[in-house]
């Protein structure tokens, strides 16, 4: 096959590939490894993506959950969140769940040292 028709892994080609609903998207993670937590949100949240970035930034591994498309990752959702559809919610495997965190909830709950000399947290 062409360099065109080659996924970025460089395993099969595009015909092969089935699409993946944003539902479906685990970041991060292959099906071998589990995920430290899953982020619920949406496509169109600044929140959210301000959330993913943080988390890819710091090589979290997390399972991604668009609770637009998945009616039943909505309902996780508005169960904790007072019948809201409040996003970024992450969920940790223990039960801790953390609604429209901070950056900086985030790093305190994963227990991310924030790096020294800088007056700002990237994201």
């Amino acid at each position: 096959p062409s360099a065109r028709s080659q996924r970025m892994d460089g395993v099969g080609t595009r015909a092969e590939r089935r699409p993946v609903a944003c539902s479906e998207r685990i970041t991060r993670v292959g099906k071998r490894r589990k995920a430290r937590l899953t982020l619920y949100g949406t496509r169109w949240c600044g929140q959210s993506a301000v959330a993913r970035r943080f988390l890819d930034k710091n090589d979290v591994r997390y399972k991604y959950v668009d609770i637009d498309e998945n009616a039943k990752a909505a309902e996780k959702v508005m169960a904790v969140a007072d019948g809201n559809r409040s996003v970024p919610t992450l969920a940790f495997p223990d039960g801790r769940v953390l609604v429209e965190p901070s950056r900086n909830e985030i790093r305190d709950a994963l227990g991310i040292e924030k790096p020294e000399g800088r007056w700002w947290w990237p994201f």
